[in-house]
């Protein structure tokens, strides 16, 4: 067997592990008025919302408003059902 098919195999398994999920990604305008729903897929229960990177959220946190100049954010959206939470994570490319 080829030792570089080996080195690839490895790399495949390395990068399947669910410590390095990647998060997903949104590519919005500046400027943008996008629905969070658009965004990610709203976890069950009270929902707290985070956003970072210079976008924000209108006041009904309905709304990600993007900034007018080009960034990256990161909304993380965590739903609490009893004892069990549910957290959701998305990139947000502002081009």
């Amino acid at each position: 067997s080829n030792p570089s098919d080996a080195q690839s195999s490895n790399r495949s398994k390395a990068g399947s592990s669910p410590t390095q999920r990647r998060q997903p990604l949104a590519l919005v305008s500046r400027g943008a008025s996008t629905p969070v729903t658009k965004l990610v897929k709203l976890p069950a229960g009270k929902r707290t919302y985070r956003i970072t990177g210079g976008c924000r959220l209108n006041a009904k946190k309905t709304i990600v408003i993007a900034p007018k100049k080009s960034t990256t954010c990161q909304f993380t959206v965590t739903g609490n059902v009893k004892t069990k939470k549910t957290t959701v994570r998305v990139n947000i490319r502002v081009l």
